[in-house]
């Protein structure tokens, strides 16, 4: 059983949250009088997505995909689903396969994945090339998804400020992305349009952007 202190950690709000949530609590299987959990593995996991419902936070953690390589085979089939039309040439079984082959943690090719609890939420990677008509490139922020039930709620900022982060880490000055939308997502987070170009048949442009390392500007 899990303390519900642990599940607020960090939380200046604890003590109003629980006086006006109190019968909500209860009815999601919190014990008052030993401030614990009951249920089993999938009921906490289940009243941990009710109490972030309830309380309008999120419990989102990013990690490498090796820490949770389980989730390579669904994250693949989510992958193809939106970018099948780009790679036309590369099936679910490749794709799992690179994915696998791709999630490094020290040093480039790196997958980072938001879960939530034991759902797989989203990803992006730090790969050395992602678009084969720019080979002199690299390397290239990539993968970045979030499943739709979860878009517009900061989770894809949250994971590509990881890859930034680590890209920054391994002393990258400039980060490369393709994209088939306009471009102003990434836009607004610092990215700066380099050209358009043709992927496959499919118009795309190609952002970059420039990182800071240590104390460069």
């Amino acid at each position: 059983m899990i303390p519900l202190c642990v599940l607020w950690k960090g939380s200046r709000h604890e003590k109003s949250y629980f006086s006006q949530l109190e019968g909500n609590l209860h009815s999601h299987g919190f014990n008052s009088d030993t401030g614990k959990l009951s249920g089993g593995k999938a009921g906490r996991a289940l009243w941990r997505r009710r109490l972030t419902q309830t309380l309008g936070v999120m419990t989102i953690n990013i990690i490498n995909l090796a820490d949770q390589i389980h989730h390579v085979e669904e994250l693949a089939r989510l992958h193809h689903g939106e970018w099948g039309h780009l790679s036309p040439q590369i099936d679910v079984g490749t794709r799992a396969q690179r994915l696998t082959e791709a999630s490094g943690t020290s040093e480039i090719p790196m997958v980072f994945i938001a879960v939530d609890g034991s759902d797989l939420i989203g990803s992006a990677a730090l790969v050395k090339n992602d678009m084969k008509e720019r080979p002199e490139l690299s390397p290239w922020l990539a993968a970045v998804y979030v499943k739709p039930a979860r878009r517009k709620s900061g989770i894809a900022s949250s994971l590509i400020s990881r890859v930034e982060k680590e890209a920054a880490s391994l002393r990258v000055k400039t980060l490369y992305l393709f994209t088939d939308h306009e471009g102003k997502f990434y836009a607004r987070r610092g990215w700066s349009l380099m050209e358009k170009a043709d992927h496959y048949g499919t118009p795309v442009v190609v952002m970059k952007k420039n990182l800071c390392i240590g104390n460069e500007q």
